[in-house]
């Protein structure tokens, strides 16, 4: 009888052993399940237990009340078996752990009494109903059941019964398991996976995961509501749909391969958004393994990087324009110096020929081109935003409507000129020179574009940026701008040609019908004025350039005429000429030589102070380049000052004005002579600096 009871109860606990040691972690529903065995296997216990009543002799009925004493100490779990009317006759070890009672406080008590009050009525029905008919099964299948402790507070249990037949009568035995380490775990369970899909809600990344072979199992809401797939277009390996085309077959490679090596993917690739447009995303994958072995899943997160993409790009963009720029800048100033010794001896042996003279004629030919190659390197000073400017407060609309007529005489009659006008337009800083030099660009490359006609549209309207364009465009600092927009019907541009349509030099017309300086010009003057330009095209659909002036709040105000005092084109001053280009310097000495000064020749910085030094005679004025090799004129004039407080200086260089304060090489207010110079130019200045009361 022993075995046939000890046999069932053994099972029982070894069962109840290694389900705590082995199944502890599964999930809640396995648990249900496992809770079903367990009931089963306490219905043997208990049906052991319920056995005893067969045993005829008080020998074996004695032997079998010991039985049942150590089965109850040696299970797992608190055991404790009650009467008829539910009062508690016996207890095991467990049952004193549990509920914090001693053996001897147990015994009597009612069960009712071991869960909490809110309880006991409902389970006092539920006693009698079981009594009534009793038979093994657990209590409260799927529901945590509390029970009370000794110090009041409550504990989570799971209930088994089973009905006991002993020779003093009829009882229940009720097998009760502590579940609180579990409700904790499943607890700490759910509020993680409630993190975890609030975190999927709440980021801005589109979630996905696959099976190990790259298949879709149940799409994330960010997935779908990205791409406009339904779950069912997405499963399976239906998420390829939704990548481009272009990039398809690679990404499918990097799922095989990830799936053979097992390490976690990073690419790039265009995804379909919901309207159609698709869009660049990067994408991380890992694995998720099973405890630590072979991979059950991959998880990945995709950001959207278009915007990103879009701003490394017009970084590169304008820093290769400024480097474009810082090159076609130096290029022009060396040129300058060479245009000047041309135009300088060209006029000087024009003076010298008598009117109508053949030869003459042939000059003015010469020094025409040479204003025309100085036309040129105006450009590509407005390129590299060193050209000479006088900005002032002005209203974009008069500009626009003051070059009206002349730009209807540069585009054909075919091609329809319309202004809109924004009648509360905002004020901005600007050469109006340079705003007609954009206009008349903007519109011949319009009227070349519409070959058989079209329309030219001239905008203009206020507008406030704010911080979300800011960070969608480079170098654009959000605020109040007044919009200049020139829009054609014509031709369009592929991405290519506009990725390249603001360098010097770069035309798509064919041979003779333009510089290339046109659109570089233009960049260059929007760039002087601080704001910025965008063209939006496409091949058939005509362009748009948008140029965003920043908008000052200060009124236009008319510029009064200074009066104009004629200067004498004659002196006797000594002049001290610092220059190292040989030719340019020869040329300034003799065009000084001619109006009667004293020129005083000087290679460089270091030759000018030691003539300064030794010349026994005054010096009143000091013309010196400013870019020269060892010593710039600024400190050269510095250290003359020293030996002659009173001299004048007056700089020269083949950089403008604005380019040479700008960058601090000199100090606003200091007389300055730009390359390339004429005769009257130089004398002219010259008369004038020396003609000052206060030294400069």
């Amino acid at each position: 009888v022993a075995t046939a009871i000890t046999v069932p109860v053994g099972v029982f606990g070894a069962w109840v052993a290694i389900e705590r040691l082995w199944f502890h972690d599964l999930p809640y529903e396995s648990h249900l399940l496992l809770n079903t065995a367990r009931g089963l296997m306490a219905v043997l216990v208990v049906a052991a237990l319920g056995g005893i009543h067969i045993l005829r002799s008080a020998r074996r009925a004695a032997e079998a009340e010991i039985t049942v004493r150590q089965i109850l100490e040696s299970a797992p779990d608190a055991m404790i078996i009650g009467d008829q009317g539910g009062r508690i006759v016996q207890v095991n070890a467990q049952a004193e752990k549990l509920f914090g009672y001693s053996r001897t406080e147990l015994v009597g008590k009612q069960v009712e009494s071991l869960m909490p009050g809110r309880f006991r009525d409902k389970h006092l029905s539920h006693r009698l109903r079981y009594s009534a008919a009793p038979r093994t099964r657990p209590m409260g299948i799927g529901l945590y059941l509390l029970g009370l402790h000794k110090n009041g507070s409550e504990i989570p249990v799971e209930v088994s019964l089973g009905p006991l037949q002993r020779r003093d009568g009829n009882f229940v035995i009720a097998g009760i398991r502590d579940v609180t380490e579990r409700k904790k775990a499943e607890q700490a369970l759910r509020e993680s996976e409630e993190r975890y899909r609030s975190l999927v809600i709440a980021t801005s990344q589109i979630i996905w995961t696959t099976n190990p072979e790259g298949e879709m199992l149940e799409p994330f809401r960010s997935w779908q509501e990205f791409t406009g797939q339904s779950a069912e277009e997405a499963r399976g390996r239906g998420w390829l749909n939704a990548i481009h085309p272009n990039d398809r077959e690679r990404v499918w490679k990097t799922c095989d391969e990830a799936e053979r090596t097992g390490v976690a993917i990073q690419s790039e690739y265009q995804l379909r958004r919901h309207d159609g447009v698709y869009r660049h995303l990067s994408c991380r994958a890992v694995p998720v393994r099973i405890n630590g072995g072979s991979i059950r899943e991959w998880v990945g997160a995709c950001t959207d990087v278009t915007e990103q993409i879009i701003l490394a790009a017009q970084l590169r963009q304008s820093q290769k324009m400024d480097a474009i720029g810082q090159l076609a800048g130096g290029v022009a100033h060396d040129f300058n110096n060479r245009l000047g010794v041309i135009m300088g001896y060209t006029d000087l042996v024009m003076e010298a020929l008598a009117p109508g003279h053949k030869s003459r004629e042939q000059l003015e030919q010469v020094y025409k081109a040479a204003e025309s190659a100085a036309s040129l390197t105006s450009q590509l000073m407005a390129f590299s935003r060193k050209q000479v400017v006088a900005p002032k407060i002005l209203n974009l609309n008069a500009v626009v409507s003051d070059t009206d007529k002349m730009l209807r005489r540069l585009i054909r009659e075919d091609v329809h000129l319309v202004t809109v006008l924004s009648p509360s337009l905002g004020n901005v800083k600007a050469d109006p020179g340079q705003i007609e030099q954009i206009l008349m660009n903007l519109a011949v490359n319009a009227r070349d574009a519409m070959p058989h006609g079209g329309k030219l549209t001239l905008e203009t309207r206020s507008v406030g940026l704010d911080h979300e364009y800011a960070n969608t465009h480079a170098a654009v600092p959000p605020g109040d701008y007044v919009l200049l927009a020139v829009t054609d019907s014509g031709t369009g541009m592929d991405e290519a040609t506009k990725a390249h349509i603001f360098e010097p030099f770069f035309t798509t017309k064919e041979m003779g019908r333009g510089t290339g300086l046109g659109l570089a010009t233009v960049y260059g003057i929007v760039k002087q004025c601080g704001g910025f330009i965008w063209v939006y095209s496409e091949p058939g659909q005509g362009t748009t350039f948008k140029i965003y002036f920043p908008r000052v709040h200060e009124s236009a105000k008319e510029a009064a005429a200074a009066p104009h005092t004629p200067i004498a084109q004659q002196g006797t001053e000594t002049v001290l000429v610092v220059e190292d280009e040989v030719a340019l310097r020869e040329l300034a000495c003799e065009f000084l030589q001619l109006s009667g000064f004293v020129p005083l020749e000087a290679r460089t910085p270091v030759e000018a102070i030691q003539i300064a030094e030794r010349h026994k005679g005054p010096i009143h004025l000091v013309l010196t380049d400013v870019v020269m090799p060892g010593m710039g004129g600024r400190e050269l004039a510095g250290k003359v000052k020293q030996q002659r407080p009173k001299i004048k200086v007056l700089y020269m260089s083949g950089y403008p004005d604005q380019a040479i304060f700008q960058h601090g090489v000199l100090e606003r207010g200091v007389a300055f002579l730009p390359k390339p110079f004429s005769r009257y130019d130089l004398v002219r200045i010259v008369r004038e600096i020396l003609d000052r009361a206060v030294d400069s």
